[in-house]
């Protein structure tokens, strides 16, 4: 009876272990499975975020041309602005020295008709 008892506790202990056992593989098996999906998963995400990455890459030096091409232009601009303003103010140089000319120039005039004894020809107006 106690050789019996013993066989069907050590028949048990068999029993639980390979229980135990088969748990244990299911449990491996199932975490395998799992790390495999997750590793897919990120692995995915990961190819996402480097393709991501070399596509905002590509922006950047597209959009870095296009900033050094603006740049150029403005400056261009400001040359070409700085060149018409220089043009603008020798013009107006000129035409003060033409308008001081023709001052002088009737100045003179009237002064010589008044010195002549003649009635000046133009009367200058003043300015003030």
């Amino acid at each position: 009876m106690l050789a019996q008892i013993l066989k069907d506790r050590q028949a048990k202990l068999n029993q639980e272990k390979t229980r135990i056992e088969n748990l244990r593989r299911d449990a491996q098996s199932s975490l395998e499975h799992l790390t495999e999906i997750l590793n897919e998963c990120l692995n995915t995400r990961v190819g996402m975020i480097f393709r991501n990455e070399r596509e905002i890459e590509a922006e950047e030096k597209v959009l870095s041309a296009n900033i050094d091409a603006i740049h150029l232009q403005v400056k261009q601009w400001s040359e070409l602005l700085t060149t018409f303003d220089t043009a603008l103010k020798e013009l107006g140089d000129i035409s003060n020295w033409a308008s001081v000319m023709e001052r002088e120039l009737l100045q003179t005039v009237t002064t010589m008709e008044l010195a002549n004894g003649q009635k000046p020809s133009y009367a200058p107006q003043s300015n003030g």
